[in-house]
């Protein structure tokens, strides 16, 4: 059974901690499969664990197969790295989200709006002080990007609607873009009814 690729979670390590600088899987596979499994050795022995699942994985699909890494020309958990993956464009961003818990002092209050590089560095912060920021989408005709904040709709240019699930509320809304024609279209319990919040 698989359960997940080495991308997959370090894009989901990235989504929840963009600050973390270091992806886990990428990382890995710079230091080398040999020196993680060398550690992970060490680990099992140490507290007594079975090394079927993880161990023997990595000996068997990647180790036995002459997969080490970056230093590997089969690579590692990742592809082999090339010129071509290294080079990126320059004129071009992308804009996430930053929840805010891993930051020095985290707080449900500390998420932020980041412009990235294609590589990952932070390039500007476009908002602070965001209560945990969820989901992000970006009309690239309006040239607006919005995002919401545990249900808070954000607000945008005149006679458009967008639509959101507000899950607190457990109920589907809508509005103009300047968040004028606030209305509930699906409401699916009362939100202070315990039962219906823990549905």
């Amino acid at each position: 059974m698989k359960i997940s690729t080495p991308d997959e979670n370090d894009a989901l390590w990235s989504a929840i901690f963009i600050k973390a600088g270091s992806l886990p899987y990428r990382s890995m596979d710079k230091v080398g499969l040999d020196t993680i499994a060398l550690i992970e050795e060490h680990y099992i022995a140490e507290r007594g664990f079975f090394p079927t699942k993880t161990i023997d994985f990595i000996y068997s699909k990647y180790l036995a197969r002459g997969k080490l890494g970056n230093k590997s020309s089969k690579g590692g958990l990742y592809p082999p790295v090339t010129a071509e993956h290294t080079q990126q464009p320059n004129d071009r961003s992308l804009r996430v989200l930053d929840i805010g818990l891993s930051a020095k002092e985290p707080s449900y209050t500390a998420g932020q709006v980041l412009q990235l590089s294609l590589d990952g560095k932070i390039q500007r912060v476009l908002a602070t002080s965001q209560f945990l920021p969820g989901g992000v989408a970006v009309d690239t005709t309006a040239r607006r990007m919005f995002w919401t904040n545990m249900g808070v709709p954000g607000k945008n240019v005149d006679a458009q609607k967008i639509y959101f699930c507000d899950r607190k509320g457990l109920r589907m809304v809508r509005c103009d873009y300047d968040g004028s024609a606030f209305e509930v279209l699906v409401q699916t319990g009362d939100d202070k009814d315990t039962q219906d919040s823990l549905k």
